[in-house]
Order: structure tokens, then sequence, then C-alpha cells
């Protein structure tokens, strides 16, 4: 910044700067504090870093309590801790990552996974359950960095797991404008899916044993897992050029998709088309999750009046399907609040779900919840049914907001930080 240039807003109303300055992302703002002090002082507005913290967390209602530095919290946001539980336990601070700027968490079958800000993934427990023979089966009590021929992933930008694997989207080491797609069997047992290098890949997600690309175009890439040497891959084109696929996940033996228009596509991973799932065709949905067994759909502005009669109820809920079965389930919360303004975030496990709220309370129902234990097994409870509301894990109502959940297996873990 010039000196003329600041000069010049220098004179603008500290009003009108402070509106100019919500646009701005945290790292510019941090820059801007060292322009003069005059900008240092602006900077450290706390109205402005209690928008962050809502921009960038979705920390919007936590409690009654005030928050006395809204600049702190955020600095505490960047670096997160780590909760893990199974299905029949309580979260507890894994611990073993001071440091490290966490930015997601993710469970395997028998594993955990997280990546940092810095573009690193790190791996603990087992990658399989199963005896292999080699290091997939390791049990690792403490995190290892997931490498590649001995050497770190090039800059990791996303991550997911499946069942015995992990799939990372990274940026491309020579500096080229594209993206790279990686899958690995075991910290050390990585390999590229070199297809999809010039496919402009934004996204990816897992399935049960299959991998999914989403590129800028909307086109769904399936991939196989289990080696190396396999490199072929089905293309799942978008309905149209105007409603794109832009959300997509998998399961145990099918994928879905959602669209621009929020209509919802399914198909198996050896499908050659996907196919739109009846009845949930414009009805505003904006979100999905799916994994294991289930998958589900849910937005702020869902048109709920639109669903089928066996799909809808007088409550708020939100459906939740079980694989290629026609029952829909209803997830309901305790406090009656409206399911889908509310949720940010739902993960499945193996016989056990989370929710995340944007008050960042987290919620869990099935194996090991007393509230309602097995509420959704493969043949569950019809919509609206009481056993499906769930309940409110312990730590949810003390000064941790979460950020993030997983769940996989019979696991479960979630990036939190201590508001207060």
């Amino acid at each position: 910044m010039t000196s003329d240039l600041s000069k010049r807003l220098d004179t603008q109303p500290e009003e009108c700067l402070l509106i100019i300055l919500r646009h701005l992302p945290a790292c510019y703002l941090v820059s801007i504090c060292r322009t003069n002090r005059y900008f240092r002082d602006l900077g450290y507005d706390e109205g402005l870093w209690k928008h962050r913290c809502i921009v960038d967390y979705g920390l919007q209602s936590i409690s009654q309590r005030e928050i006395t530095s809204w600049r702190a919290l955020y600095a505490r946001l960047k670096s997160p801790k780590v909760f893990e539980w199974d299905s029949n336990t309580y979260p507890i601070d894994y611990g073993r990552f001071a440091g490290k700027k966490l930015v997601k968490v993710v469970c395997t079958g028998w594993g955990r996974l997280a990546s940092t800000a810095t573009g690193e993934i790190w791996f603990w427990g087992k990658m399989n359950g199963e005896t292999w023979g080699d290091n997939r089966s390791r049990n690792y009590q403490e995190p290892v960095q997931v490498a590649n021929s001995g050497s770190p992933l090039p800059r990791v930008l996303d991550v997911t797991g499946g069942r015995t694997f992990g799939i990372a989207l990274t940026n491309d080491p020579a500096g080229l404008d594209r993206k790279r797609v990686f899958v690995f069997s075991s910290v050390e047992s990585v390999w590229e899916i070199e297809g999809l290098r010039d496919k402009d890949i934004v996204k990816v997600a897992a399935g049960w044993a299959h991998g999914l690309a989403l590129s800028r175009s909307g086109t769904i890439y399936i991939f196989p897992t289990e080696s190396a040497t396999n490199q072929q891959y089905r293309t799942i084109s978008s309905p149209s050029m105007d409603n794109p696929y832009v959300e997509m996940g998998g399961g145990e033996d099918f994928c879905v998709a959602l669209t621009c228009y929020g209509d919802v596509y399914k198909w198996s991973p050896n499908a050659e088309e996907a196919l739109i799932v009846p009845g949930l065709s414009g009805l505003g949905f904006t979100k999905l999750s799916s994994f294991f067994r289930h998958y589900a759909v849910f937005g702020q502005d869902v048109r709920l009046s639109n669903l089928h009669p066996e799909q809808s109820s007088t409550k708020q809920v939100i459906p939740i399907w079980c694989k290629d079965k026609s029952n829909v389930f209803g997830l309901t919360l305790p406090d009656g609040a409206n399911s889908h303004d509310a949720i940010r975030q739902i993960a499945f496990g193996d016989w056990h779900s989370l929710c995340l709220t944007k008050n960042g309370k987290v919620y869990k129902w099935g194996e090991g919840c007393t509230a309602s234990k097995n509420a959704f097994p493969q043949s569950g409870p019809a919509l609206g049914n009481p056993e499906s509301s769930c309940e409110l894990l312990p730590f949810s109502n003390t000064d941790w907001f979460v950020i993030q959940i997983a769940a996989g297996g019979h696991q479960a873990a979630c990036l939190a930080v201590q508001v207060y």
C-alpha cells in the first residue's frame, strides 16, 4: 500500500473502512494491521473478528455468555483439538497434535486421518482391521504422516477415507494449474490416479471400496481403490450443462450426488449412468452426506411440504435413506429446532451416526446411544417415530465448540475449540 493511498484511506470515515475490511479474508486483515498504527487499531476491531468467526467457522450461537475477545477466539479456531471416541464411549482429547493447525479429521473403517493447514496428512489407528501381513494392519498409536515413497505428498487440499483406504486431493508439485488425486492403503502405499490429472478435479469423496472425484464442470469420476495397477475409471456426466453435480458421496454399494438445482441422483459404483431419486427433485436440497449404509440430503430452504406423504412429518425432520431400501428415517433434534436450519453436517458410521449443529453441538444416534438404542438399523423406524430422536453428547454442554465431525466403522472424531 503506497503512502498516498494510505493517506486517502485514513481520511475516510471509520465506519466505511470497517465495512470494507469485513469483506477481506483473515490473512489480509493481518497484513493491513501491519501497515501503520491507524490500521493496526482498526484491524483489532472485535466486530471484524466476530464476523470472521461466523463466516469462516459458522460460530454464530454459542451460549448466553459473552465472548471477551473474538480476535483471540479466532486464533484458537485456527488450532482446534481432536476428540475421538467409539460408538459406545464418549469423546476424549486425543492430545497428540500440539502445534498442528488441523483443518479436517476423517474416520476410515478402523483408523483416523487428519489434514493440516500446511497440507500434510496424518494417520493413526489401523488402515485395515484384517490381517494383511504388512503395515496396512499395523495399529499406530501415534500419528504417522502419509508419504509417497518416503516423500511427503504434494500440498494436500482435501482428504477423505473409505473402509480400508484414504484419498487425497493435492496441488501439482510442478506448479501447474491442475490438481492430482492420490489413493493410499497404508501410510506408505500411495499411488496416483493418473488419468484424472487433466480433469480439473475440485472435490474427492469415498465409498465403501471406491473413490469419487468431481470436476469443476460437474462431471463425476468413479475409480477403484484396491491397487495401483487398476487405473480405470467410470464417468458420470451431469444431467445437463445448466444443472451440474455440485456434491457427491459414496456408501457400501452405492454412489449419490446432488445437482445445483437440488436434485438427487443415485447409482451403483459399476453403473454407466446415474438415475434421479423419485420424489426428491425441486425440494431445494443444498447439502449431502453419505457413508457406509446411509445417505442424507438437507438444506436451509428445503420445501418440506413438497415431500411425499411417506417422507413427510408434522415434525421438523431430516430424511435419511438406507442404501437401496425404501426406508426413510426422520432425524429430529431434541430441542425442537428446525433441523434443516440448524444442522451443518451429518456423518454416518457403521451402526452409529452424528450430526453437528450451527451452534457447535454434536448429537448422536444408533449404536451406543442410550436415548435411542439402535434407532437406525437397516430396517429402521418410520419417519417421525419417537425413536428417531438423537442424544446430545455430554461435552456439547461445556464450553467447547465443535467445528467438524467424522464417523466411520464403530468410531468417531471431531475438531473442537474451547470458546471461553
